[in-house]
């Protein structure tokens, strides 16, 4: 990359839940500079503003 280059990110969900699965990768026009496989755990928002877990 150099400065001025459009980094464009790319994430797909494979697998959603409490759990979820991701793919993404990175481009800069057509060509990819990276990719990878991640997961998360979602946590929803919860109604109370502070209230104890």
């Amino acid at each position: 990359m150099v400065p001025g280059d459009v980094l464009t990110i790319e994430v797909k969900a494979q697998r959603m839940g409490r759990i979820g699965k991701f793919s993404g990768e990175t481009r800069v026009g057509d060509q990819v500079k990276s990719s990878g496989v991640f997961t998360a755990i979602i946590d929803p928002k919860r109604s109370d503003a502070g209230g104890a877990a």
